[in-house]
C-alpha cells in the first residue's frame, strides 16, 4: 500500500484553487449577453472570450441534438481580469 501524496506545489495548487472557486461563489454572475450588450460587443466573440477562461461555470452540455447549448456564468472577478487585458492590449 504504496500512496503517493501530490507534491507540495500540486497541493497548493489545488488549495489554491478551491479557494477562489469559495471567493468566486458569492459574487455576481453575469451571463455572455450581459457582457455582450454592456461592452458593445456580439454575443459570439464574449462567449469566445469566456468559453476556456478558468473560474467561469458552465451549465448545458450532453445533448441528443446536433447543437449543444451551454450556458456560461461569469463571475465579476473574471469579467474584470478579461476586460482588463483586453483594454491594455
Amino acid at each position: 500500500m504504496n500512496e503517493t501524496k501530490p507534491a507540495r506545489s500540486e497541493q497548493e495548487a489545488l488549495e489554491s484553487s478551491r479557494k477562489q472557486a469559495l471567493e468566486n461563489a458569492f459574487e455576481p454572475h453575469f451571463k455572455c449577453r450581459e457582457l455582450a450588450d454592456r461592452w458593445g460587443m456580439s454575443v459570439t466573440t464574449v462567449t469566445s472570450l469566456f468559453a476556456d477562461e478558468p473560474g467561469v461555470i458552465k451549465i448545458g452540455g450532453r445533448s441528443s441534438r446536433k447543437r449543444t447549448k451551454v450556458t456560461l456564468f461569469v463571475p465579476l472577478s473574471v469579467a474584470q481580469r478579461v476586460y482588463a487585458t483586453l483594454r491594455a492590449a
